[in-house]
């Protein structure tokens, strides 16, 4: 498992998380779970893009 920066971006803003993930399709949906069970602080509450890379 490898560490990915996942960057949301919102209707309102961009954030950037990092996770824990075997590649960038789950690094991604692991921060859309989290995206979705509100664990994530963002001002917007609609998803406009997804993008992850393995973090340096």
């Amino acid at each position: 498992m490898d560490m990915y920066q996942v960057e949301l971006t919102t209707d309102m803003d961009v954030v950037s998380i990092v996770v824990n993930a075997s590649d960038e399709n789950e690094a991604i949906s692991i921060a859309l779970t989290m995206f979705e069970l509100g664990e994530v602080d963002t001002a917007g509450s609609m998803l406009v893009n997804v993008a992850a890379f393995r973090a340096c």
